[in-house]
């Protein structure tokens, strides 16, 4: 009895191993993008457009707040392996502005997606356009 719990606690690790993996290797070119992403003038517009336009694609919650400085969906625990998003543009000097990406997973167990490669495939989409998560299956919301 024990060595069949044994196999089907393997069987588990892998079939999440594999999931993993192909996000993570779908996410490999946003993995030194850093924290934040910078931006100065007309590109600050252009960033915070497709910023309103990463969190529209891929939450499964409602927005709760989108004005110039912040961007941030409802929040709500759930059984859903569902994130909530804050997105804020903080000036930092003249027409310069940084954009901090925050995620919230609700449900208690995780999502499948880790916080810190989300963080990357935003950071990756304001600056390049290309959205990786779709690349990865991930055509809605992260689940």
């Amino acid at each position: 009895m024990k060595s069949t719990a044994a196999v089907f606690i393997i069987l588990a690790f892998f079939a999440c191993a594999t999931q993993s993996q192909r996000v993570t290797d779908a996410l490999a070119p946003a993995a030194d993008l850093g924290e934040t992403v910078g931006c100065e003038g007309e590109q600050c517009n252009l960033y915070w457009e497709r910023a309103k336009l990463w969190v529209v694609r891929h939450s499964h919650f409602k927005i709760q707040l989108a004005n110039d400085m912040m961007i941030r969906t409802y929040k709500e625990p759930s059984d859903r392996q569902s994130y909530a998003f804050t997105v804020m543009r903080e000036p930092v000097s003249g027409a310069a502005y940084k954009i901090e990406f925050g995620s919230y997973c609700g449900n208690p167990d995780g999502c499948d997606v880790d916080s810190a490669s989300l963080k990357g495939a935003f950071n990756y989409f304001l600056v390049n356009g290309q959205d990786l998560l779709i690349g990865a299956g991930y055509l809605n919301s992260i689940n």
